[in-house]
């Protein structure tokens, strides 16, 4: 299996971060928050502390210690996997906490909140 450390990672994460915005406001909508503001602060709020945790925090089990990781699984035009594994260079990390604001940004702001234009899909298990 091709692991690939480094550069793509990044961009990656900032798309599956702008989806999760969406899908949080969404949920707020579906919720009846209907303040766009406040939905905008609860995703901002939620999403930097979120991103901090992944980017720099580890969490206790079973006596030992672990740091949570986010990877990438390419798929073919199949939707199949191609056996390909993007991870965050070791020598960086990842920088959730600091895209949290560009998210909610990119989908207030500039996308009258809508993800649409990020293509997704179902995927075999």
């Amino acid at each position: 299996m091709p692991i690939v450390e480094g550069d793509q990672h990044d961009p990656l994460c900032a798309t599956y971060q702008t989806l999760e915005v969406a899908r949080l406001n969404d949920a707020l909508k579906e919720c009846g928050v209907s303040d766009s503001s406040v939905r905008r602060a609860v995703c901002e709020t939620y999403f930097f502390n979120s991103g901090y945790f992944l980017d720099s925090c580890w969490f206790g089990e079973g006596g030992g210690r672990f740091r949570v990781g986010v990877y990438f699984t390419e798929l073919n035009t199949s939707n199949a996997p191609t056996g390909t594994v993007y991870l965050p260079d070791p020598t960086v990390g990842t920088m959730f906490h600091e895209y949290a604001h560009g998210a909610a940004a990119w989908l207030f702001d500039d996308h009258n909140e809508s993800a649409a234009e990020i293509e997704v899909g179902d995927a075999p298990e």
